[in-house]
């Protein structure tokens, strides 16, 4: 078996799956699959949530054709609005949805191209977005002079979730808006933030669907039954001994307090693993990191719910670890992000 893989479990995004269907009831699921599918893998993953949710939604044109490209037929909503003249050159548009946010890309759609496309409303993020007061004037606009844009939904994304009262009274100036429309067009406001949270999941039931990213793969939700689908696992390679006082790594920079069994794991630096320990952000940070992590062992690597401890600095492939109990060929758990891991490390799907 390989030295270094993540795995990830089907049968817990199923159960995932599952569980967003019973809270949610009929309401359709878009799940979001840019980035990889969060580091899981688009192809593995969005071939099989396929026949269990309704749309795909991706961040740009390049992942739309991928989800084209292996037939996937559910529709394929490109949720980032910066659309520029090259995707109408695409043959394959015409099979998105793309979300517009503005007027001036309204003149750079082919006549001759019939396009699907959602309207981004910004309701405080301003990250981008077409303003609520402008709403309406907007979707008069395409409809007059637009015959080939099909306009199929309307959505605004939560962005502050974490204050309940200021979220709810987003998803209400949202509504009071394209409450006109409800019967007409697709509205989608929740996201994964947003649904863990039953005040404001309520506050959203005149929504036709979710955005759901992070709960389908186990990121988030614990509190709902969520559970986590994905795991890195690294093979020890090898053993060896080192005695109290020896010197490990570069520079002479890690000196023994013990007797150390030492084990060798195929991950480093380059798998993007370990590199936020370099990250500084002034002199008190790193003060307050050294305390907790003198005091509080570091849960980056266990076996079996325990922690094992990192021997030296983590070198650019390898990793020394404290191997004393364990044997070459045991498997051990890295505890790293498949968001901030290396997309290249070989994926391994278990059903």
């Amino acid at each position: 078996m390989e030295n270094l893989y993540l795995k990830v479990n089907l049968n817990t995004i199923e159960k995932n799956i599952s569980i967003i269907r019973n809270i949610l009831g009929n309401k359709k699921i878009i799940a979001v699959v840019k980035g990889d599918a969060y580091g899981l893998g688009l192809h593995g993953v969005s071939d099989f949530l396929k026949d269990k949710v309704d749309v795909f939604g991706v961040s740009n044109i390049e992942e739309a054709m991928e989800l084209y490209n292996m037939g996937v037929e559910n529709e394929i909503l490109i949720l980032t609005p910066i659309i520029t003249e090259d995707y109408f050159n695409n043959e394959a548009i015409e099979n998105f949805t793309i979300t517009i946010d503005n007027k001036e890309i309204l003149d750079k759609i082919p006549k001759d191209k019939n396009i699907n496309a959602h309207i981004y409303v910004c309701t405080g993020m301003n990250r981008k977005g077409i303003s609520l007061n402008e709403l309406h004037e907007f979707i008069s606009h395409i409809e007059a002079y637009y015959e080939n844009i099909n306009i199929k939904g309307i959505y605004t994304h939560l962005h502050n979730f974490n204050d309940e009262k200021e979220t709810i009274n987003q998803i209400n100036e949202f509504h009071e808006k394209v409450k006109i429309y409800e019967d007409k067009y697709f509205i989608h406001i929740l996201n994964s933030g947003g649904f863990k949270n039953e005040k404001i999941r309520e506050s959203c039931s005149f929504s036709h669907g979710v955005r759901i990213g992070n709960l389908i793969y186990g990121y988030d939700g614990y509190s709902l039954g969520i559970t986590k689908s994905f795991s890195y696992l690294a093979k020890v390679i090898e053993k060896y001994e080192k005695r109290k006082g020896d010197f490990i790594g570069y520079g002479n920079k890690f000196k023994l307090r013990k007797d150390v069994i030492i084990g060798i794991i195929e991950i480093g630096s380059i798998h993007h693993f370990g590199f936020y320990r370099e990250y500084r952000k002034n002199f008190i940070y790193d003060v307050l990191k050294f305390i907790y992590r003198y005091f509080v062992k570091s849960s980056e690597i266990s076996k079996d719910g325990n922690n094992i401890d990192i021997i030296g600095k983590i070198n650019m492939n390898l990793t020394l670890i404290d191997a004393s109990n364990l044997c070459v060929g045991d498997y051990v758990n890295i505890n790293i992000s498949p968001i901030l891991g290396d997309s290249s490390i070989r994926k391994k799907y278990i059903y």
